[in-house]
């Protein structure tokens, strides 16, 4: 990964990793072409799904196409640039804190199984 071109600091991806370790089975993906990586979840058995990505400074952002973005919201959560995208940031309480970040994580893998 080079992080000189702007991508994301592969800190940043294990960090969230960690943060989200008690979800089990997570992977990051590829980078995008806004240069964020994709964070995905896949069951034991099961497709992969595609629940969060992380921006170039380090915010994790949910996938949240439901009710979920509301409560998020409600939280202080922002939505991603582009308001047409179900993308929102853990809300502030939640960032260094495992088992809030991975509570709101759950919600999110729920609204998309």
């Amino acid at each position: 990964m080079n992080v000189l071109r702007g991508e994301v600091h592969p800190d940043h991806v294990a960090a969230a990793l960690r943060l989200l370790a008690p979800l089990g089975r997570l992977r990051a993906g590829s980078a995008t072409l806004e240069g964020t990586v994709l964070l995905y979840r896949r069951p034991a058995l099961g497709r992969r799904i595609l629940f969060a990505r992380l921006d170039r400074t380090g915010t994790l952002w949910l996938r949240a196409p439901g009710p979920l973005a509301a409560r998020l919201e409600a939280a202080g959560a922002r939505r991603w640039p582009d308001p047409a995208l179900p993308w929102l940031t853990l809300p502030p309480a939640a960032v260094d804190d495992a088992e809030a970040a991975c509570d709101w994580a759950r919600q999110a893998l729920s609204e998309l199984e």
